[in-house]
C-alpha cells in the first residue's frame, strides 16, 4: 500500500530515519507558497521504511501521515492515464468552494482566490467542481 506523509511547517524538508542498521534520508519535495501554501510530501510503498518514519520521534511532530492510500491512475482502452475525479455538484459559489475546502481538505485557501485556481485546487486534489462558475 502506497502512503503519503507530509512536513508539518516545511515547504522542502530532509529527515533522517534509521531503518535497520541503515540511516536513511527522507526527502520532502513539492512544497509551494503561492496561491496557497502547501508543505512538502514524500511518498513511499516500501513498508519497512513506512514502518521506520512512523516510529521515528520526528513523526506527528515534523510530519504525518498525510492520506493513508494515495489513488493510483487507472489506464483505458487507450492507454492513456486517467486519474478519477470526484464531482462535487453541490459547490456553486467561490465562497462554497473555499469553505469546502476547508472542512474537506483542511486547507485554508485565501478568501480571494479567483474560482479557476480553487477548482484547479480542487482536481489537483482528486475534486471538481463542475457547477462552479469560473470568473
Amino acid at each position: 500500500m502506497t502512503k503519503r506523509y507530509i512536513s508539518l511547517n516545511s515547504l522542502n524538508l530532509v529527515t533522517d530515519v534509521t531503518v535497520g542498521d541503515k540511516t536513511v534520508s527522507i526527502r520532502f519535495k513539492g512544497g509551494v507558497n503561492t496561491p496557497y501554501r502547501i508543505n512538502g510530501s514524500f511518498v513511499t510503498a516500501n513498508k519497512v521504511l513506512q514502518e521506520a518514519i512512523e516510529s521515528d520521534s520526528s513523526y506527528g511532530k515534523s510530519f504525518i501521515t498525510y492520506d493513508i492510500e494515495v489513488p493510483q491512475p487507472e489506464k483505458t482502452a487507450s492507454s492513456k492515464v486517467v486519474n478519477k475525479v470526484i464531482e462535487v455538484p453541490s459547490i456553486k459559489t467561490a465562497q462554497m468552494a473555499i469553505e469546502w475546502v476547508r472542512q474537506n481538505l483542511s486547507v485554508d485557501l485565501a478568501s480571494n482566490l479567483p474560482s479557476l485556481k480553487i477548482r484547479q485546487f480542487a482536481v489537483l486534489h482528486g475534486y471538481d467542481f463542475p457547477k462552479l462558475k469560473i470568473k
